[in-house]
């Protein structure tokens, strides 16, 4: 299953590394943003442990996706989908059919939603603070019938265990 993994671009949160390889290790395919960060160490983690992967950049090219501050792909694969920010977040829900956020900032709240507006389970890992912490409430306060798109987390291991539900 195409899973996509949201959270912070400029940090990598500590489970990043075993997200990938628990991810990997069932048999899914990691989908990120083409960042750094936390879903570029979920990413090299699932590529070292043998899964497959796709990142979804907002440039048009691999110069482009360098002019704006990305880090290098190298030989990992990627879509350069040409419409910056926020036509490659939607781009990446779509490719998918389940969200995991790992705390996050803004641009992961952004992602998060769309993939809530998108009827894809988002599994919130909200131990793990920011937008992971703050969307169900921001669900239940601005469209309460869409809080069952929402699955609370403690942990990485609990979201990729539902993943099969």
């Amino acid at each position: 299953m195409n899973v996509a993994v949201i959270g912070r671009a400029d940090r990598v949160h500590r489970k990043s590394r075993q997200l990938g390889e628990l991810l990997a290790q069932a048999g899914h395919v990691v989908i990120t943003g083409a960042c750094g960060g936390t879903p570029g160490a979920v990413e090299q983690s699932a590529c070292q442990a043998g899964g497959r992967t796709l990142g979804f950049s907002p440039a048009s090219d691999s110069e482009g996706h360098l002019k704006l501050g990305l880090p290098p792909r190298g030989t990992l694969p990627t879509e350069y989908t040409g419409r910056g920010f926020k036509g490659r977040n939607v781009d990446l829900i779509m490719a998918t059919k389940v969200a995991i956020v790992v705390g996050g900032r803004l641009g992961t709240l952004h992602e998060a939603i769309t993939a809530v507006e998108e009827d894809r389970p988002v599994y919130a890992c909200w131990t793990t603070g920011g937008a992971a912490l703050l969307l169900y409430p921001v669900v239940w306060l601005l469209r309460r019938e869409f809080c069952c798109r929402v699955r609370l987390c403690w942990s990485i291991e609990q979201a990729v265990n539902l993943l099969g539900e």
